[in-house]
Parts: C-alpha cells; structure tokens; sequence
C-alpha cells in the first residue's frame, strides 16, 4: 500500500460546462488528452506512487465487462496516489492534461472561484476525496462523484460525504448498488440527492437519471468491431461523456460520444492504444446513433488524424 503522507499542494485543472453565450472553440481529442489551445504542461508524478495488488474487489463478471460499459468494478489492481490538497490552475497556464482514472482534463475560463466551473473528485485516499468534496461545497462549486474503487473499502459516512449534492454521481452497475447498500439510502433517495445519476450497464449502455429530468435518458453501445480487452472502458466512457459536457452538448449527445470512445477502448488491448480519425469516428458515431447526432458533436471534436 503507498504511502499516503500529505504533499505540496499540485495544479488540477478541472472541466467545466460553458455558460450561456460563452465560446469554447474546439476540443483537442485523442487517445492520450484532451484539452483546450495551448501547449501541454510538463508531466508530473509522484514520487511515492504505490499499487496494492490486493484490493479484495469482488470477482467480475465477463459477460458484464465485453460488449459493452463497465458493469461491474473496475480493475483489481489500484493505483494509490498521497493525498493533496484541491488547488486552482492560473488561466494562462491551462492545456491538455493527461487523462488517468483519477482525473482528466482541461481548464476553461469563468466560473464559480478562480475559473473553476465542475471539479472531477475520483478514486483517492479517502481523506482526500473527502477535503476535496468538502471544499467544492465550501466554495460552492459543482463537482463530480466518481468514488469507484473507494465504494468497496469506504463506510457508510464517507460514501454520503462524497456523493451528497454531487452535479454528476458517475457509478457502474455494481457500484450503483454498492452505493445504496453502504449508504442505507433508496435508489430514489440518492437521485434526489444528486443533479444527474450516470449508471453503465454494461451491454446494456448507460443510463442517466435526474430531479429535472422527465424520464431517464438511455443510450446503448455503440456497435464494436471486435472485443479485444475491456480494461480502461470506463474510463474511456468518462472522458468522451465529459469532452461533450465541456462542449455544451445535451446528456445524451454526451452519453453517445463517450460510448463510442469506450467501443474504440474494448476494440483494442491496453487502456489507450487505440487510434481516433475524424472521418471513421463520425461515420462510426452517424452509424450508432443517426447522422442528426454526428452532425451536433462533429461541431465539437477533432481527432489527432483526419
């Protein structure tokens, strides 16, 4: 197990949705980041880095894990990374940010504090999920819940502290469930207690429940031309779905380009050794979800290649 001894504070730039009459320009959006203009920042790793092979995730299921979204949790072995505090990234210094189960991804101007408009908070210590949790609600600003491999090892009380009054819950199926049980609240009551509930269900899609929302959105997955390797598939989901919520596109266009990333994830063995075109990942996305789709999302991406 690392060691999670409290750090230096690091930069974590954070996506946020646009406001009204608000201009986004493109997203860069490829297999390794995703990004606004600008020059990329230097890499950064810890140096205390730790991975316990031991995390006593339950057995997964296959039919679950290919074909489709993660349905059940993610990958046994978990990167743990020392905890840190939530920190603002200065304006003229935002630019593609590497994308990692932890977190993805690009800065954009306004916003609630210091150009801060949603803040991803993924699987951590669980301290630091908590702080950061805390003061998103502090500085009100929205946030992501993303708890993951934390739902497996969290008690009751942690698990409320990170989802309550979340924007987003993002959970699989097991996790939905993991959620209720540790938490002793109702499905219903935890939608209640969230904007916007994002289940994966595996073959099945995705479903996205909400308080505004008159009927859940369901989105299946998009048709794959082989299934090579489902590890990094949720992931893949997350940063597709969260490139379409930056852009300003609806819940379901958002859903749809973030199932055809993880369709591109499955299709290939490693988390990010796909290959994103322009032209093939449209027509791919017009196939799946009808060229009225396409059209609204090809205004918002661009591929490394064309």
């Amino acid at each position: 197990m690392a060691d999670t001894t409290a750090v230096e504070d690091d930069a974590v730039a954070r996506v946020g949705p646009p406001r009204a009459g608000e201009h986004r320009g493109h997203l860069a959006f490829d297999g390794d980041r995703i990004g606004g203009p600008g020059p990329p920042p230097p890499p950064h790793e810890s140096d205390e880095v730790g991975v316990d092979g031991e995390t006593g995730h339950p057995e997964r299921v296959a039919e679950h894990d290919v074909g489709g979204l993660p349905a059940e949790a993610r990958e046994r072995d978990q990167v743990l990374e020392p905890a840190r505090d939530l920190a603002a990234v200065p304006l003229d210094q935002r630019g593609a940010q590497p994308a990692d189960a932890a977190g993805l991804v690009a800065v954009e101007t306004g916003g609630t504090d210091q150009g801060l408009e949603l803040v991803l908070i993924g699987p951590d210590d669980p301290e630091a999920m908590r702080r950061h949790t805390a003061e998103c609600r502090t500085r009100q600003i929205p946030f992501v819940a993303d708890p993951s491999q934390q739902l497996a090892f969290g008690d009751g009380e942690l698990i409320r502290d990170l989802i309550d009054g979340a924007e987003y819950l993002i959970t699989n199926e097991y996790e939905s469930h993991l959620t209720a049980q540790k938490t002793g609240w109702s499905q219903d009551e935890i939608n209640s207690r969230v904007r916007f509930r994002v289940t994966t269900a595996g073959k099945d899609g995705v479903v996205i429940a909400g308080r505004e929302l008159d009927a859940p959105i369901e989105v299946g997955v998009a048709r794959e031309v082989c299934k090579a390797d489902p590890t990094g598939v949720g992931d893949g989901f997350r940063a597709g779905f969260l490139t379409g919520i930056v852009e300003g596109l609806p819940l379901r266009e958002s859903a749809e380009l973030g199932s055809m990333l993880a369709t591109y994830v499955i299709e290939t063995v490693g988390t990010q050794e796909y290959e994103l075109g322009t032209a093939r990942f449209l027509e791919r996305l017009a196939e799946a979800y009808g060229s009225e789709s396409a059209d609204r999302i090809a205004e918002h991406i661009s591929c490394p290649r064309p």
